[in-house]
């Protein structure tokens, strides 16, 4: 819900993780999903790669090509290095220190700044009737970044849009409890890793707070950094507000 009282409406701007398997494939069609945007580097995408039904239309918009060996697309090659037996190559507070420097990448590479360009306009101007789903690998940091910063645009108390933030860490460490429980079984101690496997108020602040240092305000930043047209947020307002 906006702060004038207007819900936002369901079913036309989605978020997930990465989407593969028939599964996958099968929601997409049930929820009318016709562009999937993915958010992630290209070593992400190659070792998992969407499966997304033909009448799909997918768009890369890699928020990290600038910096593919940033936090957020790291937790990938930091578990598998834990799974064999090297244990991870940083401490909890270095892999914290990634994270933080990884939201504030989101508004500062220019890669970040035209992949978030393409998402929102996607979201502001597909057909009326038809759903766009956004994702990274995860679906906790670039996609948080992206819904989050979608939700201030429609003018969403800045509380509600931290806890919904926030609220995608459970989905996420229940997403990941199958991963997480087979590497300790192993006897490899995961705690170092701890800091990419959730989301923090942190995180989302570090990259609230680049904008303003960046642009000053949230219109700065939509025109001036993503080269959106003035009146970008009403152009969103109307297809996502009733």
């Amino acid at each position: 819900m906006t702060r004038s009282g207007a819900v936002i409406r369901t079913g036309l701007a989605l978020r997930s993780a990465a989407p593969t398997g028939a599964k996958a494939q099968a929601a997409l069609t049930s929820l009318d999903v016709r562009t999937v945007v993915d958010l992630r580097t290209e070593p992400e995408r190659t070792s998992q790669p969407d499966d997304l039904p033909e009448a799909v239309e997918h768009v890369i918009a890699d928020v990290l090509a600038d910096q593919p060996d940033a936090g957020a697309a790291s937790v990938g090659s930091l578990a598998a290095a834990a799974m064999s037996g090297e244990g991870s190559p940083l401490t909890a507070a270095q892999v914290k220190a990634l994270m933080i420097s990884s939201y504030d990448a989101f508004v500062t590479l220019t890669s970040a700044r035209r992949a978030t360009a393409e998402t929102l306009t996607r979201l502001a101007s597909a057909e009326s009737d038809h759903a766009v789903l956004f994702h990274c690998t995860a679906g906790k940091d670039r996609t948080g970044w992206m819904a989050a910063l979608t939700y201030r645009i429609l003018d969403v108390d800045p509380d509600e849009v931290m806890a919904d933030y926030l609220a995608s860490g459970p989905i996420v460490a229940a997403m990941l409890e199958p991963l997480r429980a087979g590497i300790e079984a192993r006897g490899i101690d995961l705690t170092a890793l701890a800091p990419a496997m959730t989301v923090e108020p942190e995180y989302l602040d570090t990259a609230f707070d680049a904008m303003v240092r960046e642009f000053g305000t949230l219109a700065r930043y939509l025109t001036d950094g993503l080269g959106l047209p003035a009146d970008f947020g009403d152009r969103m307002a109307a297809r996502l507000l009733p």
